[in-house]
């Protein structure tokens, strides 16, 4: 065997690999278009921290409207 042999078998090796190889890998596919939009579940935690967020913001309303009807405390005295 000489060196120029060796050379053709191993040319003729990676051409036909690279045939093997274009063979095996399949044909992309277009993805599949999904039918509708995911919808998005809300868990019981985050009901639970809107809710409480809106019944602080009521909690201060309620406390802004007590507040101006209270008299309100001297600032000069008590130093």
């Amino acid at each position: 065997m000489t060196a120029d042999s060796s050379k053709e078998k191993a040319a003729e090796g990676t051409t036909e690999e690279s045939k093997d190889a274009a063979k095996t890998l399949p044909a992309p596919t277009p993805a599949p278009a999904p039918a509708e939009p995911k919808k998005y579940i809300l868990s019981s935690s985050i009901y639970y921290l809107r809710e409480n967020a809106m019944n602080k913001r009521a909690q201060q309303k309620e406390a802004k409207q007590v507040s101006a009807r209270l008299p309100s405390v001297p600032k000069g005295l008590g130093r």
